[in-house]
């Protein structure tokens, strides 16, 4: 019989970031953790994990989103002024820059949340009855 684990220090750092980084549950790597672009499901289909596991758990998220915002913006903008040199082309650059501060955040939405959910089982580890349904066991490659 397969040996099957919630604790996570078993599954792994890097195995956690990377199902954060893309949309899955950082406890089982299940994909389907969405309703929809903006909406995510309050718990994984697959192990039970409740991704709010504590009232505000994803303030954390929104945090993540603007700080990756605010590192588009300046990319943005840095990426302006070396392109319009010598002679900066402002609406150029503003018109950029609000581009990427509209379409970067729609675009990580998700991934702040799954990516936030990953960071706080990492800070905080799983207790025992945290992805109840779990029963697949852990495969090397496995995301």
């Amino acid at each position: 019989m397969a040996e099957t684990s919630n604790s996570t220090s078993e599954i792994g750092f890097g195995r956690i970031i990377r199902r954060g980084l893309t949309r899955r549950c950082p406890v089982c790597g299940e994909w389907n953790v969405f309703d929809g672009w903006f909406r995510q499901k309050p718990s994984c289909p697959q192990c039970g994990f409740v991704f709010a596991r504590k009232e505000g758990q994803f303030i954390g998220a929104i945090g993540v989103n603007t700080s990756v915002t605010a590192i588009a913006i300046v990319l943005s903008m840095i990426i302006g002024f070396a392109v319009t040199a010598p002679d900066f082309s402002l609406p150029w650059i503003l018109g950029s820059t609000v581009v990427v501060s509209i379409v970067v955040p729609t675009i990580f939405f998700p991934v702040s949340k799954t990516l936030w959910a990953a960071m706080d089982i990492l800070m905080i580890p799983l207790e025992e009855t945290e992805a109840p349904l779990r029963q697949r066991p852990l495969r090397k490659n496995d995301v």
